[in-house]
């Protein structure tokens, strides 16, 4: 919107639309419509509630660049479209404000390097109040390797991925891709078993269940057999 408060949506087409207003720090809006013919839609945007929370190990020290998101606790309704929800980065000493929440139920979601995703759930807002709120995240458990070729050369770009196995698989897991030396490191795990997996364009797939806190893996991949082939019409 321009500083007058008007954004203009030209050359739609005549359908239905869910329109979405967004504008820190006042709550988010919506406004489900048919478009027939040209028309001005208002919307009264209403003061938003604010989250002022901090993220922490569980040593007490706040933990800095993590991404911080505010979801509904329930989900969406099936069918509609999500609504936009405001996130953001945590500071140097791990605070972070989340503007612009509108009443509800919801819970906060917390991704950091080096620490097992975060979750507070049952966050209720009814107004436009201040919230404090505190995340506390564990240290994550790590696998660390590196993946050769059978000439002991180290092989860059190799997708890896690592399964939580078992039963409990929450959290189930996490892919990278190895860095210019063949490395690659998972630390936002939970302890347990977990299955690697190494894949590579013309590599033969490489698969191990290993313990998160074990010694660097050592992976070897070989060439994986190529079929060739001529496809030939009736005359040859």
């Amino acid at each position: 919107a321009d500083g007058a408060g008007i954004a203009h949506f030209g050359r739609l087409p005549r359908i239905n639309y869910q329109l979405f207003v967004q504008k820190s720090p006042w709550a988010q809006a919506s406004q489900t419509f048919v478009l027939q013919d040209p028309r001005e839609i208002v919307i009264e945007l209403q003061p938003g509630a604010t989250i002022d929370g901090i993220v922490v190990s569980t040593e007490g020290v706040g933990v800095e660049a993590a991404r911080v998101r505010v979801s509904k606790a329930n989900g969406n309704d099936w069918g509609q479209i999500p609504a936009p929800l405001p996130e953001t980065i945590s500071g140097a000493d791990g605070r972070f404000l989340l503007e612009g929440i509108p009443p509800g139920s919801y819970e906060i979601r917390t991704e950091a390097k080096g620490f097992v995703d975060g979750r507070l759930r049952n966050i209720q807002i009814e107004f436009d109040e201040i919230l404090p709120a505190e995340v506390v995240v564990e240290a994550g458990a790590v696998i660390r390797g590196i993946v050769r070729n059978d000439a002991g050369k180290p092989l860059k770009d190799i997708d890896v991925s690592a399964e939580r196995s078992g039963r409990n698989r929450q959290g189930q897991g996490e892919t990278t891709v190895t860095d210019g030396d063949g490395k690659f490191i998972f630390d936002t795990l939970t302890a347990g078993d977990y299955r690697v997996a190494c894949t590579g364009d013309s590599w033969r797939r490489w698969r191990e269940t290993v313990k998160t806190g074990g010694d660097e893996l050592e992976v070897t991949m070989v060439v994986a057999p190529a079929l060739i082939g001529r496809v030939l019409d009736s005359r040859g």
